[in-house]
């Protein structure tokens, strides 16, 4: 993933009303917190910070007066009507030490078991995964156009982009084809089960 520079400066700006007025001068607000030192309220120009999010960018070096410090965007505050963001939280990360992630998993293709009545049963959406800052991949793809009915894919079995590794169960499902043949066959089962008599009881 690429390491955006976010040119940012010391905000004074806070409370409800002050911010307000701060985003109306085309500024953002921001906090950078973590690595054991005091959390440091910033800001930054409403249009770069546009220009990184359009490209779902989230590890950043933040330029403060020409020193830059490395951050992770961990969370953008949304206007529910406009859609456009309100503040950011980034926190203080070391480039050298990898970050423990979720990320989407995005299934392509059209398994050959959908032909024969399966359907695909997802058991997790993100993959969870260590990574270095500069390797974070922005998703994770799995291509899932050989499952036949009955298959199922582990964790191990993903193909994770270099400089990932598993932070999770190797041997956890992520996902599985039905097999319409067993479902069939349940529910012919409890077709052929008798109605249990339940006795009465006798005063």
């Amino acid at each position: 993933m690429e390491v955006a520079t976010l040119t940012v400066q010391n905000r004074d700006a806070k409370g409800t009303n002050n911010v307000r007025r701060l985003r109306d001068t085309g500024k953002i607000p921001l906090i950078l917190y973590g690595g054991g030192r005091e959390s440091v309220c910033l800001q930054a120009d409403y249009p770069a910070v546009k220009r990184h999010l359009a490209h779902h960018l989230r590890v950043y070096k933040l330029d403060l007066a020409g020193v830059e410090e490395p951050g992770f965007l961990q969370n953008v505050q949304w206007d529910c009507l406009t859609d456009e963001p309100l503040h950011m939280d980034f926190q203080r990360i070391d480039m050298s030490v990898p970050l423990k992630i979720d990320i989407e998993l995005v299934l392509l293709g059209h398994p050959k078991g959908m032909a024969q009545g399966g359907r695909v049963v997802r058991d997790t959406r993100h993959l969870h995964l260590a990574c270095l800052p500069d390797r974070v991949p922005e998703q994770v793809e799995l291509r899932i156009g050989h499952m036949e009915c009955g298959e199922k894919i582990l964790a191990k079995e993903i193909e994770l982009p270099e400089g990932c590794t598993l932070d999770m169960p190797e041997d956890q499902l992520i996902l599985h084809m039905t097999d319409p043949t067993e479902s069939s066959e349940a529910q012919d089962l409890g077709q052929s089960l008798p109605t249990p008599s339940i006795p009465h009881e006798t005063e």
